[in-house]
């Protein structure tokens, strides 16, 4: 039962979990699995559409209220019970995980803020991919997938401006992770993508030791 994890009280997670929060195709899995191999962790949370769908609201009105200029420290004592009370239901169903390398509490759906009040211990990760070769592999992805992306036709209709949207938007999240880590610069690392050719990164900053073996790649797909 939720109720019984002696981590998940009053809409909070005490224990220490690990987000993947960098954006789709990243490597995000790779990281994700790379993480319970270490046993950073233990189950690893995948996508769930229905969740992002069934808390859209609270989710877009909490991620408004942040801006550029938000402190961390002082937005976090002034609203960290109200979004644990708010946040209450979706934080139920990812109590159950320690590792989330997929949306709705990876990713970028979430601000970093509001997931820091929601899990305190939470430990953030944002992989850099270069930019050509991550538009490629979005790219692939969306048009592979056209119920999931709706907005997947601009490919072929109106690639610039696609390939604007996405860049800001990715821009606006990478600025997001920033604000967390300039407060919380522990709790936080960047890494290039081709730094998951070992473990040596990840294990560091999970404070475990390094593994000989060499990282598994899942879920690629390649421009």
């Amino acid at each position: 039962m939720i109720g019984a994890l002696p981590w998940f009280k009053d809409g909070q997670i005490s224990r220490t979990v690990y987000i993947v929060a960098s954006p789709y195709k990243t490597a995000t899995t790779t990281v994700g699995e790379a993480l319970v191999a270490l046993g950073a962790g233990k189950k690893d949370m995948r996508y769930k559409a229905g969740m992002i769908k069934r808390y859209k609201e609270p989710i877009q009105t909490l991620n408004r209220e942040i801006k550029r200029t938000t402190n961390f420290d002082d937005w976090l004592a002034a609203n960290e019970t109200r979004v644990c009370e708010i946040m209450a239901e979706f934080t139920a169903h990812v109590a159950p995980f320690d590792i989330f390398s997929d949306a709705p509490f990876g990713h970028t759906q979430l601000h970093p803020f509001i997931r820091k009040a929601i899990a305190p211990k939470a430990r953030f990760i944002w992989v850099n991919r270069p930019r050509d070769s991550w538009l490629a592999s979005v790219r692939n992805w969306e048009l592979a997938h056209p119920d999931t992306y709706p907005k997947h036709d601009m490919w072929n209709t109106d690639p610039d401006t696609k390939v604007e949207m996405l860049l800001k938007r990715r821009k606006r999240q990478r600025y997001q992770f920033k604000q967390l880590a300039e407060a919380r610069p522990d709790d936080c690392l960047t890494m290039h993508i081709d730094e998951l050719q070992t473990y040596d990164t990840l294990a560091k900053f999970c404070g475990v030791p390094v593994p000989s073996a060499p990282v598994p790649r899942k879920n690629v797909s390649r421009g």
